[in-house]
């Protein structure tokens, strides 16, 4: 069995919380009133569906412990086993009895899907460092992807994950990772603190985009994440500079706002 290529399901189904999709019924949730006149043709209310990689026959083989020592070359799974120990034996247990490529593949995807939905709601008392730590994260992963293949393919990325890109995550395979470590050490964070902030209020919210506007945000921008079908290449930027406003705003309510940002996107399918 190519552990390799369960660890890129494995990252397929955290890194949906890294990436922008989703971003209109985020907005349409929470974008103020009074903003809201800048989107034409309505909010989208789309997700991000699973994309598919094309993958390689998985070879079989006698796994017994093997497996946990090889996924263990990965800093994500140990995490993923200092943090949810139970649920990382569940794991290993079904890769060690799966019959088929496919079964595994899937496996490995709907773990880190299940396992960061199931948990999303730690994320909304997690502390501001590991908040900080995922946004940031987050930016550089698609930044990264900005970089190489330009405002188009992020763009892409945004709206319709990895699936969207050419070579899919293994350009990115370290920044994806690290976004996806940085999600569940957030997430265990939070469940330590146990904690939960309250949702921001529609006042909050219009104090951070008319914070986002002073810095030179336009209304583009604005329409761009609160309806990103529409907002063509320019969705890149735009997203790009909403987590930059993210990591500096230093309002009291601004770890609220994080929490928030994080948890509407971690419960995506």
């Amino acid at each position: 069995m190519d552990i390799e290529q369960i660890l890129l399901a494995a990252l397929l189904g955290g890194i949906f919380a890294g990436a922008g999709g989703g971003l209109g019924a985020f907005m349409a949730g929470f974008l103020p009133s009074s903003y809201r006149n800048v989107v034409i043709g309505g909010m989208a209310a789309g997700g991000l569906a699973l994309s598919q990689i094309a993958v390689d026959a998985l070879k079989s083989r006698s796994l017994g412990n093997e497996i946990h020592a090889e996924l263990q070359q990965s800093r994500m799974f140990v995490i993923i086993e200092e943090e949810f120990p139970e649920e990382y034996a569940g794991f290993v247990r079904e890769i060690s009895q799966s019959k088929s490529d496919d079964s595994a593949f899937k496996l490995g995807n709907r773990f880190t899907t299940n396992l960061r939905k199931t948990h999303a709601e730690y994320l909304k008392s997690a502390s501001s460092s590991k908040l900080l730590d995922f946004i940031e994260a987050d930016r550089r992963l698609a930044n990264a992807i900005r970089e190489r293949d330009g405002d188009e393919m992020c763009s892409a990325f945004l709206l319709a994950g990895p699936g969207s890109l050419p070579n899919g995550l293994t350009p990115y395979a370290v920044e994806a990772e690290l976004s996806v470590e940085a999600l569940f050490l957030a997430i265990s964070d939070g469940r330590d603190i146990d904690n939960p902030r309250s949702s921001p209020s529609e006042a909050e919210w219009v104090e951070l985009l008319e914070q986002w506007q002073s810095e030179g945000a336009t209304e583009d921008m604005v329409a761009a994440l609160a309806n990103p079908e529409s907002a063509g290449a320019n969705l890149c930027g735009a997203y790009l500079s909403f987590l930059t406003l993210l990591i500096s705003y230093e309002a009291i309510e601004a770890d609220a706002i994080r929490a928030e940002h994080m948890f509407q996107k971690a419960i995506l399918n």
